[in-house]
């Protein structure tokens, strides 16, 4: 029976698969249900491929009005970089399951769409660990220098992906002993974080002044990271997780709130409001004594 096949489905080369399991399965009993076993098997494959994008490259909450757009569908089917034939085979999947998946809301503001407005959990020490050690487990060069500079860029100065996509050499610089990282939308200069400074300037040494940090692969670096993820790795890199990362190491080494507003790029404190969830709780005795402290 399809059902218990379904139910037992397993992909060997998914890691994330757990985490997209039971939104895949309910996709496809409301698209097919449990009898055309080819058919659900090709939309389990292409669902639970497409969620994962979704949710670890793009940051989208797993929902399926806002992951079904069809923005979301193009740009999928446009990065697997697959001939004309399965790409329109992979668009005709997913919009069939996007018209039996979603509701009909009002329209979504792109924050929404992409979930820009809610900032991703802070890796956790352990996790950091474990997403450095994947630098040394790529099959090529170049797939070792794309991720490093997206996981050393992410983390040391909390770089989102279309900085990270445009970054070249001459936008890293040495002043004073410290790593100097150009970064726009608004222009500001980032110092960067010691324990990924020297990495990310010999990045910039390696590649030249004119060459782009993350090589010359044409997928966009946000959208590319679940492609590095194996079976055997713990985590998932992701860059809106290593952002929250750098943005909260900032606040928990307290550095002045308007310094840490510049360098992430905040016009408002109310953006930087949102992380105060992710900082260490104290006792009401520790806060007290900080509070009367304060004026000494």
């Amino acid at each position: 029976m399809f059902a218990d096949w379904l139910e037992q489905y397993e992909p060997k080369d998914l890691p994330e698969w757990p985490v997209v399991r039971a939104m895949t399965l309910e996709a496809v009993r409301l698209t097919e249900g449990p009898t055309n076993y080819n058919r659900n098997h090709l939309v389990v494959w292409s669902v639970s491929r497409f969620l994962v994008w979704g949710h670890f490259s793009r940051g989208i909450p797993l929902d399926f009005d806002l992951q079904f757009t069809d923005a979301n569908i193009q740009r999928f089917v446009e990065i697997e970089n697959t001939n004309e034939g399965t790409a329109r085979t992979l668009r005709y999947r997913l919009n069939s399951v996007a018209k039996a998946v979603r509701s009909t809301p009002p329209p979504l503001r792109k924050q929404e769409i992409y979930g820009a407005s809610d900032p991703a959990e802070p890796y956790t020490r352990k996790e950091i660990t474990s997403l450095l050690a994947m630098l040394d487990n790529q099959k090529s060069r170049d797939r070792s220098q794309r991720l490093r500079a997206a996981i050393t860029l992410g983390l040391g100065v909390g770089a989102d992906g279309r900085n990270i996509s445009a970054l070249r050499g001459r936008d890293v610089s040495l002043h004073d002993g410290l790593v100097l990282v150009r970064l726009t939308k608004p222009d500001r200069s980032v110092p960067a974080l010691h324990a990924y400074a020297d990495i990310i300037m010999a990045l910039a040494i390696d590649v030249g002044e004119n060459g782009l940090l993350i090589g010359t692969s044409k997928v966009p670096v946000s959208d590319s990271l679940a492609r590095f993820v194996t079976k055997h790795d713990p985590v998932i890199p992701s860059l809106r997780r290593m952002r929250s990362t750098f943005i909260v190491t900032l606040l928990q080494a307290s550095v002045p709130l308007r310094v840490v507003m510049d360098v992430a790029g905040f016009s408002t404190a109310r953006r930087l409001a949102e992380y105060s969830k992710y900082l260490p709780t104290i006792s009401v005795e520790q806060a007290q004594r900080l509070v009367a402290e304060a004026g000494q």
